[in-house]
């Protein structure tokens, strides 16, 4: 309700969010600060080197969850993991991975440098070498590639 009415006047077009204080206590609410350890929760971004480290940041929460969560990443810096990814534990993933949203990857999983998982399942157990797997569905004990396409509605395993 608040956010709604603050106004974009600034000469970037860009919205000051701390408009909206001024924009609550005059619609006579109460507004309130926010404390926090970890300034990556609040930067600002105002161009592409900011929004470049905001992403990397995000992305470093993300890998640390996993990894926190018995999933190895062989280089985190070079992984890409989206937020609802679920991985097994003992998993390993190696460099220049990205893993899609709605992906999902099973227990002693190895996923192989560069490859490009989205949207699909990967069983225990399973290798993906060098390859892409889109809306797809990979069983158990099972190898995919090296430099494989998996598309959408495939089942292998």
């Amino acid at each position: 309700e608040v956010l709604e009415k603050v106004k974009n006047e600034s000469a970037q077009g860009e919205y000051n969010l701390t408009a909206g204080i001024t924009v609550a206590l005059e619609a006579g609410k109460i507004a309130d600060a926010y404390r926090t350890d970890d300034f990556d929760e609040i930067m600002g971004v105002n161009d592409r080197v900011a929004l470049s480290k905001a992403e990397a940041a995000y992305r470093e929460r993300v890998n640390e969850y996993h990894m926190r969560n018995g999933v190895t990443l062989i280089d985190p810096a070079s992984t890409y993991i989206e937020a609802d990814v679920q991985i097994g534990m003992d998993t390993i993933i190696e460099p220049g991975v990205h893993l899609g949203k709605g992906t999902v990857i099973g227990e002693d999983t190895v996923i192989g440098q560069y490859s490009d998982v989205n949207n699909s399942t990967i069983g225990n157990r399973t290798t993906i070498k060098q390859s892409v797997v889109n809306d797809a569905t990979v069983g158990d004990d099972t190898t995919v590639g090296p430099f494989a396409q998996l598309r959408p509605n495939a089942h292998l395993g």
